[in-house]
């Protein structure tokens, strides 16, 4: 069995890591053919505690929120957006009321 590697990757709201062989094998658990080492989102991880939980499901990308210090998971929880303010309000003047006649 060849040796695993662990490798890391920021991936829009989520930071991702995977136990696999190689770069390559990591690109296409991530599911992407762009090379994400070359442009530096992706590169090999050095974190101990983040590589014995990708060690202990090899292959499976794990995932948390980005910049979040939470344990990685199989499936990390969508962060929240904040909730919908109504133009009005943001701005201080009162919403217009429409007339129907």
């Amino acid at each position: 069995m060849p040796r695993l590697k662990v490798f890391k990757a920021h991936l829009g709201f989520y930071d991702s890591i995977v136990a696999v062989p190689s770069r390559k094998a990591a690109l296409e658990a991530w599911g992407t053919r762009q090379d994400l080492f070359r442009e530096g989102i992706a590169s090999e991880a050095d974190d101990s505690s983040a590589a014995k939980s990708a060690l202990a499901a090899p292959g499976v990308v794990l995932t948390r929120p980005a910049g979040s210090t939470e344990p990685y998971r199989a499936k990390a929880v969508a962060p929240k957006a904040p909730a919908k303010v109504s133009r009005s309000r943001a701005s201080g003047k009162p919403a217009r009321t429409s007339r129907r006649g």
